[in-house]
């Protein structure tokens, strides 16, 4: 299944900010946010919650063109929520890793306490 916009409505929707805006701001703030409260609500080991950081920092556009297509959603919104993310990843995503692990797990002897030991 594919879909097809035109140039004319992926320009529209990039000079159009405020979605764009609204979908980064969920993107690379909320999400990433609610994966480091369930990671310490539920006190996950480093091995789990590190993964689930990892994840809620991760764009999601994957998936959203095909979700759009099925839904009959803004297509072109979609297209370009995904290029301004997967742009804004590069500097987003390490800054996001980076605070919320060492905001869960800390860093250097501190961590060491609840680093998983394998036989």
């Amino acid at each position: 299944m594919a879909g097809t916009i035109q140039v004319s409505a992926f320009e529209k929707r990039v000079s159009e900010w405020r979605g764009i805006v609204m979908g980064l701001a969920s993107q690379f703030v909320l999400l990433p946010f609610l994966g480091f409260l369930v990671v310490k609500t539920f006190d996950l080991e480093p091995v789990a919650g590190i993964t689930l950081l990892i994840t809620t920092t991760s764009p999601g556009g994957g998936f959203s063109g095909l979700f759009c297509s099925l839904s009959n959603a803004d297509l072109a919104l979609s297209v370009a929520m995904t290029t301004v993310s997967t742009v804004l990843t590069m500097v987003m995503m390490p800054l996001n890793i980076v605070l919320y692990i060492n905001s869960t797990y800390g860093t250097g002897e501190r961590s060491t306490s609840r680093a998983v030991h394998h036989p």
